[in-house]
């Protein structure tokens, strides 16, 4: 999360009210997670996933 700046890290329940309140540091997490919100979705990480699973069924085969 702390890649992508989409996230509050916070120390005590005052830190995290001083950042809730921080309207314009709220307003740039929000566009990032807009902005990089499809990495975090299924779709995305399904292509790279299909190619895992068509290699081990190959390897399977070869074993044969």
């Amino acid at each position: 999360m702390k890649s992508y700046d989409i996230a509050l890290f916070i120390e005590d329940m005052q830190d995290l009210c001083d950042q809730l309140k921080d309207k314009s540091r709220m307003k740039v997490l929000s566009e990032n997670v807009l902005s990089c919100r499809e990495k975090f979705t299924f779709d995305y990480h399904l292509p790279a996933l299909i190619e895992y699973f068509r290699q081990v069924i190959k390897l399977k085969k070869e074993e044969r």
